[in-house]
């Protein structure tokens, strides 16, 4: 959020070079989020014999990459492999919120918040 500590003298001064530079960045990470989604919502490899029938077991004939992805993780959660567990309750919708309350109300903190002793 911008307030006065924390603006640039000023104004936002790049170079030309800096500007382009951010552009062409902007550019690949966007042309790479593409290029995922299309391997993801595109048809299972041929030769993931055994996650195609897993899916069509589970009566999913018409089936993407994020189908597949999704079925092994929920298989290696339950072969407990924490990671995919933990990505499969995320998922879900069930991901846990670390609260503390303390007399101004309920703090929500991210896995990226220290707390202090």
């Amino acid at each position: 959020m911008a307030n006065e500590q924390n603006l640039i003298p000023g104004g936002h001064k790049l170079t030309q070079e800096e500007q382009s530079a951010g552009g062409k960045k902007s550019g690949e990470m966007r042309r790479m989020r593409s290029a995922v989604k299309k391997i993801l919502n595109g048809p299972i490899p041929k030769d993931m014999t055994t996650i195609r029938a897993l899916l069509l077991e589970m009566g999913i004939e018409e089936s993407s990459c994020y189908e597949g992805v999704s079925l092994a993780m929920v298989v290696n959660a339950m072969n407990g492999d924490k990671p995919s567990a933990d990505w499969v309750r995320d998922t879900a919708g069930e991901k846990p919120k670390d609260e503390i309350e303390h007399s101004g109300g309920v703090v929500i903190l991210s896995g990226d918040d220290d707390i202090a002793d």
